[in-house]
């Protein structure tokens, strides 16, 4: 496999871990892998803002449990933190004063021996925030919404697989990019 097939796996994997971490806090998912001339937004959901209660007591448990860990794809996922949970599936459906629009954008590495130290949401620097609000203004524009009349946000979700151990730690990063 080349070493740009390999990342997009890696890539895939995480996204996949992203997508699976968000449904199992109540997010509901709009779009993956959201495709635009300028670029692509790994996912879009909606999170309701009545169901953020459900979101502090789920913090809360991880907080006191360390982690939780969830298999997904062979891997152990073990969930730092859980943010903005809940939402509905289709923006024809969508009451926007109770919901916000998440783009996420999901950055994965393979953590052990012989791997760089970092971490994978250190990749997000200042051109890829700019290109990042981009991408969610053109997803307005296209999909005839106001940025200024919706709540939206700009999530990182980050993941390192460590496949020694079968284990993934994810880390959610809410709205970690502004505009």
């Amino acid at each position: 496999m080349t070493q740009l097939g390999h990342k997009k796996t890696i890539g895939q994997l995480g996204e996949d871990i992203a997508v699976y971490y968000l449904i199992d806090n109540g997010y509901k998912i709009a779009a993956k892998n959201y495709k635009t001339r300028i670029g692509e937004l790994d996912i879009i959901a909606f999170a309701g803002k009545g169901w953020l209660n459900k979101a502090k007591k789920e913090e809360n448990r991880l907080l006191q449990n360390n982690c939780k860990i969830t298999a997904i794809n062979g891997f152990n996922l073990c969930k730092i933190t859980a943010k903005n949970t809940a939402g509905i599936s289709d923006i024809k459906d969508i009451n926007f004063h109770k919901n916000t629009l998440v783009f996420v954008e999901v950055k994965t590495r393979i953590i052990g021996p012989g791997r760089a130290d970092y971490f994978p949401e250190d990749n997000i620097d200042q051109r890829k925030q700019k290109k990042l609000i981009k991408l969610a203004e053109l997803y307005f524009l296209l999909n005839n919404l106001s940025p200024l009349e919706i709540d939206w946000q700009i999530d990182i979700i980050a993941i390192e697989l460590d496949f020694d151990k079968n284990k993934a730690v994810l880390r959610h990063h809410s709205q970690a990019v502004s505009y």
